[in-house]
């Protein structure tokens, strides 16, 4: 009985989510070889970063057409009705790409340009973390115990992280730990005001039908985000 079941139905509700998996898959392989792999081969010089760039542009727009034909849509978009989820969605992908990027070029400059070896600079990347748990403790107790806008706790955050790789990016190629300490920890503490506070603005308004898929469409933001950070 199944098998006769699942064989009628097989046409019309198995074989186009089939292919906008497999488009949504070879879309996402292709985007992320790209931004990985795009500085090592000189990025559009080379034919092994044009055609994976082409084959996902491709994708692309057969994903767009086959979710537009009329029939009911394989993601859930139904998500970016609310106006917090769509803020936090934007803010979570211009997140990424900033505190992924940074958390790229930081190691960098502090191994390549002030020549400090790897204990050294983990130790020094050890204090940011170090501000960033204290942040988020503080700022959970607040937003638990208070009736503080999250936004408040947002824009603070994006400050902060602005000061402070403003900062960062005016340090000499001589600056010494003391100088660049008190930049990475509030480095630290602006992310313990950014993701928490984010993550609880854009998630909890969203009603428990659409929860899913907006909890896979935020991290999709700030993980795609922190892909073009480094690759930037």
């Amino acid at each position: 009985f199944w098998q006769r079941k699942f064989l009628k139905n097989s046409t019309s509700h198995t074989t186009i989510p089939v292919l906008r998996i497999a488009l949504l898959v070879t879309l996402l392989f292709c985007v992320a070889y790209v931004l990985q792999q795009g500085n090592r081969h000189a990025w559009l010089e080379s034919p092994h970063i044009v055609w994976p760039a082409l084959l996902a542009a491709a994708c692309l727009a057969g994903l767009g057409f086959a979710e537009s034909d009329g029939r009911p849509t394989y993601l859930r978009y139904g998500c970016f009705r609310f106006a917090d989820f769509t803020f936090g969605v934007s803010v979570s992908l211009l997140a990424g790409i900033a505190l992924f990027g940074s958390g790229f070029v930081i190691p960098g400059f502090l191994g390549g340009v002030l020549g400090y070896p790897a204990w050294h600079s983990g130790l020094a990347q050890f204090y940011a973390a170090a501000f960033a748990t204290v942040s988020l403790l503080i700022v959970g107790v607040v937003l638990r115990f208070t009736k503080f806008p999250q936004f408040g706790f947002v824009a603070l955050g994006l400050l902060l992280f602005g000061t402070a790789m403003w900062n960062l990016g005016k340090l000499p190629a001589d600056a010494d730990f003391s100088g660049l300490l008190p930049w990475l920890a509030l480095r630290g503490l602006a992310l313990g005001c950014l993701f928490l506070p984010l993550t609880l603005m854009t998630l909890v308004g969203v009603p428990s039908p659409a929860a899913v898929a907006a909890s896979g469409l935020f991290n999709f933001g700030r993980q795609i985000g922190g892909l073009v950070g480094v690759a930037w």
